[in-house]
This record gives C-alpha cells, structure tokens and sequence, in this order.
C-alpha cells in the first residue's frame, strides 16, 4: 500500500484480484499463487507494482515469472553468511548518506532456494542467492531466501527488512500514479488496457505508435517519440547500394573541403571590390578651387 495507508493482511485463500486495485506492493509468504491470482499478479507488476515473495516453508514446483521454491537449508551454529549484495541500486543499496545496510553482519539460521534464473541481488557466501529480481513489465518481482523470523534469520530486528520494503514501496507507487510519461513501444501492459482519447484531436489515438498527449478517464498519459530517432548515423556507400538492391541510383558526395575554400575566396574578392572603390573615390576627388588676386591699386593722374 502507500506510505499513509496501514498495510492489510489476507490468508492466501482469502485474497482476490480485486484487492490489488489500489495497491502498490504485494508481500507473498505462502506456496506460490497459480490460476486466477497468478495472473492477476502478473498484471499487477505489469502496471509497475512490486511483488516479493517469502519462503512458503515446504519446496514445491509451482513457478511465477519463472522463479520457484526449492528445499530448505539448515545451518549449523555458524549460520549462512551474507557475502555480497548490491550497494548501489535496488532495495539493499546504501542509503543516501552512503551507509551500508547491515547485511554483513545479518545471521541467517534457515533459508530456502530460489529455483530459476534471475538478477541476483544479494547472495551468500557459498553463492546461494539471498535475494533475486525479475523484471515483469514495468514492475518487478522479487524472491528472498529467508524469512524475518528468529527461528530464520536476524531479519526481524528491522535493520535490512524495514529499509528494504519501505524501498519497494516508493518505487511501487509509480503504479498509481495519474500523470505518467512513456517512449513510443514502451507502453505498460496495464496502460494498453485503457481507451486513451488524443487531446489535440479528441479521438482515440494509438499510445503504442503516435507521440502526444492522452487522457483516460482521470488519468494522462505523455508519449514522446524515442531518442533514438533523432540520433543520425552514417551510412557506408556499400551499405546503401545493399538497400536499392538491383534498382539504378545515383549518389552524390558533397565536398567539405572545396566548399570551405569557395567561402574563403569569396570574402576575399569582397574585401578588393571595397578596396578597389575606395580607391577610385579617392582618385576622382575634386582638386582645391583657385582663388582670384586682388587688383593691384593705379596711380591718380596729374
């Protein structure tokens, strides 16, 4: 559930698909859901829920997202040791300060195998996995080995527990968000379920092949066209000649270089036009206007 409402606990016979309307992480310890439920979960991570599974104590050979329940393992007095784990993404990394979660130091008394294969995330010393992830749309599952009990592990003490499910929690929230932004391709299974209506055209649109903005209900969803589409590379000529197959093409091949060298000369004809007209008013000025002397002065007659 979200952060402001108190979690709420089904007997596994008890819950229904309907339960997870409003939910945003499933904490599973019991055998492993099949028929209805299974797929009402899978759904439920589909839309951007996180699911985590507990060790249902007995081994069986139900699957989910390809992961199961093997045997249980009893250790003697020195316990399994946690030998490493995932310090920088993901429910068990460092918190923001950059302090380790105290998994080095967890006592793990029982465990129980994870069958299949999925990112480990946590693991003990003899390289059995501790915890594992699978990606499932746009949510994720996950399977931990042992179970926060003293007659399990230290788990109980809320030191690796209460930061790890409090961390599925954030990220599992996203599935109920009302404003979300997604690629074109890149849409949630639980989205494509809805009739998204285009806001520039008022009809219904396609969220998987046309970027825009859509509105469902109360809710709106941001397409964007992928980056990729806007990252050009270029092509050999062999490469495009394999394209047109056996049809006739032509291809130009501009000259980088010559066309640099034209917009050099050109400036400089430029620059000796100015300097040629320059110089030709300067040779056409008009020359100083001469001055008339005075009359000289005559001699009064007798």
């Amino acid at each position: 559930r979200d952060g402001r409402t108190p979690a709420k606990r089904y007997a596994p016979d008890d819950v229904t698909p309907a339960d997870l309307r409003d939910a945003t992480l499933v904490v599973w310890q019991a055998p492993l859901p099949e028929g209805e439920m299974a797929g009402a979960l899978r759904r439920f991570a589909d839309e951007g829920g996180r699911v985590i599974f507990f060790p249902p104590n007995k081994a069986a050979t139900a699957r989910f997202a390809g992961l199961g329940w093997g045997e249980k393992q009893t250790s003697g007095d020195a316990g399994f040791a946690v030998g490493r784990w995932d310090e920088d993404q993901g429910p068990l990394a460092n918190t923001d300060e950059g302090l380790l979660l105290p998994l080095a130091k967890l006592g793990v008394r029982q465990r129980q195998q994870v069958v299949g294969q999925a990112a480990v995330l946590a693991a003990f010393d003899d390289g059995q996995a501790l915890l594992v992830r699978q990606s499932l749309g746009q949510g994720e599952v996950y399977f931990c080995a042992t179970l926060p009990l003293l007659a399990w592990s230290e788990m109980g003490d809320g030191l690796v527990v209460v930061p790890m499910l409090q961390r599925l929690l954030a990220t599992g929230s996203r599935r109920l968000q009302r404003d979300s932004v997604a690629e074109c391709g890149q849409i949630g299974a639980g989205d494509l379920q809805l009739e998204w209506t285009s806001i520039e055209t008022g009809q219904r649109g396609d969220v998987q092949t046309q970027a825009g903005v859509y509105q469902s209900g109360d809710r709106w969803l941001v397409v964007n066209r992928p980056a990729a589409e806007d990252e050009f590379e270029r092509v050999g000529d062999e490469a495009v000649s394999g394209l047109f197959g056996t049809l006739s093409f032509q291809l130009f091949q501009a000259q980088r270089d010559d066309t640099a060298l034209q917009g050099e000369i050109w400036r400089m004809f430029l620059f000796l036009m100015l300097l040629a007209l320059l110089i030709e008013a300067w040779l056409i000025r008009p020359g100083p206007i001469p001055t008339a002397a005075p009359p000289k002065p005559q001699p009064a007659a007798a």
